[in-house]
């Protein structure tokens, strides 16, 4: 728990901290297998029994945690929606499925402010309660014997694909080996295989100690780019911990001094608390170096509370409970909280809420795809003009529905802009007005997590789609362009700009300039002009969203937000900034920068001078309220780029 609680305080006190979940899930295979006694029973009474146990020691504790958390969420967090979606899902052992679907979503918010992100690991480990049962009783009475050989095998065969299998995906499918409980059964298994094995030869148990420890600790001080090496460092430093760590070991003094045995019994409490109120501190006072030692002092004080007054009391069962009775109890438990859940996000909603909200109409990334319609001219369609998954990749996309255009416009004036991008394209669909109205008929199309230009890899959970935006839907609609014509290209560009630079960056970034000159080339044959949005303030690692940039008089230290300067962001964008300059500078594109109106001061944050919120969620796509200083300025480069009708002018007042 320790480690766990260091890393969430903030990663660079421990980086692998994370990995005390996983020192956990050994842990808990251990003990849950020698609860399950040397010889099973019958079948039915050995499951309920067991469940009605797992029931007592978990949820409790868990469903006071949601019960009590989840409202004082809505008193802070103005859209509290996701948290009080995890916390339903967490009280019936769900967590970990919702956050995996959750972040396969592209308009999902991001799980570091969700009050209940922490009830994955009890999700895992409540479907391992599923499954495991009634595989252990089966292998050991078949096998009839505490070291039954089908155990050992049954078990060993499943923990090794696992972790086949956490090797092979964890750089594909990270999110799903996070998540997904067959990608962490192997660090299960191996508790449970340690569990029914004889300790080793006693002179070994020194010099195994001493090499686990010193594992172990690398591993937590390791980064996350080693994860796959320090994932199995720790889980096998634990498990040689649980074979060897008995009371004849120089460990054991130090793991069973007071402070630790303290610390181990208020762990599960110390765990379900720590991170709502780290949440809760985010949106209020903050996470600093003062404020630590209070906050860490507080998750004890609350922890230690549960567990006297709410683990200790259920832990036992009373002398007449059947263990169907306890079962019942804790569905009719879980229904409750899940009802009071409901009540707070449908009646309740937004009523509990202390602050004053931003007054930003369209706020979260789901507001991109709402249509729009100009005054005067036709409208844009929203959802169809936007590929937002795997299947739709195919879908075709009608650009009679995604163009607005100024009715009663007379003819031959029009010119076509088709503007096209990843979900950035759609966010900017208001700062096209000023364009509209000059005699533009603007075409605006977009695939989210698509690739800023079509040679740059797709490391989305959507490249089929990025694939139809670039090679079907892009030159399907580039085919009916006429001299004069113009395509933007519209997309953050974080993905070619990490911090720091990478060699992969770099190839990107020459794929995307190779891509421009191209594409620029086979436009220009046509009579076609490109232009290109210049990269924004890369405010996606600020670890906030903008309605807690929003000042607050519960927040009197301001925003937790990670900002930074305004020179760093330059420097940042360097290399594609300097790549559109010698690309304007020969002809090839029309380059336009929005960031002096996006970054103003010398930091880069979610508000500039006069408008509240320049960003409507935490992928930082720019808001509503910006829309209209970005479309005066789209209007400036095109006119200075010599992409404006004169007889379009906007005519002058009297």
């Amino acid at each position: 728990m320790l480690p766990v609680v260091a890393n969430h305080f903030s990663a660079a006190l421990l980086p692998g901290g994370y990995l005390g979940v996983d020192i956990f899930f050994v842990i808990s295979g251990f003990v849950i297998t020698g609860s399950l006694g040397a010889q099973p029973t019958r079948l039915m009474p050995f499951l309920s029994a067991f469940y009605a146990r797992r029931i007592r020691r978990i949820l409790p504790a868990l469903l006071v945690c949601v019960g009590i958390a989840a409202p004082m969420t809505l008193l802070v967090n103005p859209f509290a929606a996701n948290s009080l979606r995890t916390g339903l899902f967490a009280v019936f052992g769900l967590a970990n499925l919702h956050l995996y679907r959750a972040a396969a979503d592209y308009f999902a918010s991001s799980a570091k402010l969700d009050t209940f992100t922490h009830t994955w690991s009890l999700g895992v480990e409540e479907q391992f309660y599923f499954v495991y049962p009634v595989l252990a009783w089966l292998l050991l009475a078949l096998g009839r014997g505490i070291r039954a050989k089908p155990f050992f095998l049954g078990i060993g065969a499943m923990s090794a694909l696992s972790l086949a299998a956490f090797v092979q995906f964890q750089s594909e499918l990270p999110v799903a080996v996070f998540y997904l409980p067959w990608f962490r059964f192997w660090e299960l298994g191996l508790g449970c295989l340690l569990a029914r094995v004889q300790r080793g030869p006693a002179r070994m148990a020194a010099p195994a100690i001493g090499v686990a420890t010193a594992i172990l600790a690398i591993c937590l001080a390791a980064s996350e780019t080693a994860i796959v090496a320090a994932t199995i460092g720790a889980v096998a430093a634990t498990g040689v911990m649980l074979h060897w760590g008995d009371g004849k070991v120089w460990s054991y003094p130090l793991l069973t001094s007071p402070a630790m045995r303290f610390t181990g019994r208020i762990s599960y409490s110390l765990y379900l608390w720590h991170w709502p109120l780290l949440v809760l501190s985010r949106w209020t006072i903050g996470i600093h170096w003062w404020s630590a030692p209070f906050q860490f002092a507080a998750m004890l004080g609350i922890a230690w509370l549960s567990f006297r007054f709410i683990e200790t009391p259920w832990r036992k069962p009373r002398a007449n409970a059947a263990p169907m009775r306890t079962i019942a109890a804790g569905l009719a438990g879980s229904g409750a909280v899940a009802g009071l859940l409901l009540i707070l996000a449908v009646p309740l909603d937004g009523r509990l809420f202390l602050g004053a909200r931003p007054g930003e109409p369209e706020l979260g990334a789901q507001s991109i795809v709402n249509p729009y319609r100009p005054r005067g001219s036709s409208a844009w369609q929203g959802q169809i003009c936007v590929l937002q998954n795997e299947q739709e990749a195919g879908r075709a996309i009608d650009p009679g529905q995604c163009t607005m255009a100024r009715l009663g416009a007379e003819p031959g004036i029009n010119r076509r802009l088709l503007v096209i991008g990843n979900s950035y394209a759609p966010a900017f669909v208001r700062a096209f007005d000023p364009l509209v109205s000059r005699g533009y008929a603007v075409t605006l199309v977009a695939a989210l997590g698509a690739s800023p230009s079509p040679s740059i890899a797709n490391h989305s959970p959507w490249p089929h789609a990025d694939a139809a935006l670039w090679h079907r839907v892009f030159p399907a609609i580039a085919q009916t362009l006429r001299p004069g014509d113009v395509v933007l290209l519209a997309s953050e560009l974080a993905g070619v700009l990490p911090d720091p630079q990478t060699p992969a960056a770099a190839r990107d970034q020459a794929l995307l300039r190779r891509d421009l000159i191209a594409m620029s080339r086979e436009l220009k044959q046509r009579g076609v002009r490109l232009v290109m949005l210049d990269a924004l303030p890369l405010l996606r690692e600020a670890a906030c969203p903008p309605e807690m940039a929003y000042r607050q008089w519960y927040a009197p230290f301001g925003p937790a937000c990670v900002l930074k300067s305004r020179s760093y962001h330059l420097a940042r964008r360097g290399p594609v900034h300097t790549m559109l300059e010698d690309l304007q500078a020969r002809g090839d594109l029309v380059a336009i920068d929005l960031f002096e109106l996006f970054c103003p001061g010398e930091t880069c944050g979610f508000a500039v001078p006069g408008v509240a919120l320049a960003y409507r969620d935490e992928y930082t796509h720019p808001s509503v309220q910006m829309m209209p200083r970005v479309g005066r300025a789209i209007e400036k480069s095109f006119a200075a780029a010599g992409l404006l009708d004169p007889r379009t002018a906007p005519r002058k007042p009297r």
